[in-house]
């Protein structure tokens, strides 16, 4: 009886040891997704944040752009168009600039656990513009903060819609960016 009594003892024992070493991976495990998740949404902000400085500089340099516009209207000849030119070529440069796409593709691929390698693989035929596209649409941005993040027109933007749509075999009452938002 003794005997049983130290096995049944040393089997709840186990047991409860055991129950014990669940329970602490199972916290460890939740600590560990929380963690993942915070750093998610730290990358999201970062991410947003990133997108808004983008658009906030592109729209400045259209502005800048458009003033230049009006005074070269204004001084006319008093002022060499070459200068006007050179001013002009640098600020376009700048709004689409390959530095920020790059910025950006960064922080939304780890934001967004691959989102273009994906896309690419089960649409190989999609160019460059199509996965800016694809990940304006991601961030579900309006045609007109894609406009200018893209630097063309608010129609350019519906055209470039319409070629992905047809580009990812969409019929034509599904929703692209709820596609968008689910792959």
């Amino acid at each position: 009886r003794i005997v049983r009594q130290h096995l049944r003892l040393r089997m709840e024992a186990e047991t409860r040891a055991q129950l014990e070493k669940q329970q602490a991976e199972h916290e460890i495990m939740q600590l560990h997704n929380e963690k993942l998740q915070s750093e998610i949404t730290h990358k999201t902000i970062e991410l947003a944040n990133s997108t808004m400085s983008i658009i906030r500089k592109n729209e400045l340099l259209s502005e800048i752009n458009t003033e230049l516009d009006r005074q070269q209207k204004i001084l006319g000849s008093n002022y060499p168009s070459r200068y006007f030119e050179k001013l002009r070529a640098l600020i376009n440069d700048n709004i689409s600039g390959d530095h920020d796409w790059k910025i950006f593709e960064e922080l939304f691929d780890q934001a967004h656990a691959d989102f273009f390698k994906r896309l690419k693989l089960a649409y190989p035929d999609l160019t460059q513009s199509d996965l800016k596209l694809c990940a304006y649409l991601k961030l579900n941005l309006s045609s007109k903060e894609i406009a200018q993040l893209l630097n063309i027109s608010f129609r350019g933007v519906e055209t470039r819609r319409y070629r992905l749509r047809k580009r990812l075999s969409l019929i034509s009452d599904a929703n692209l960016v709820e596609f968008i938002m689910q792959f």
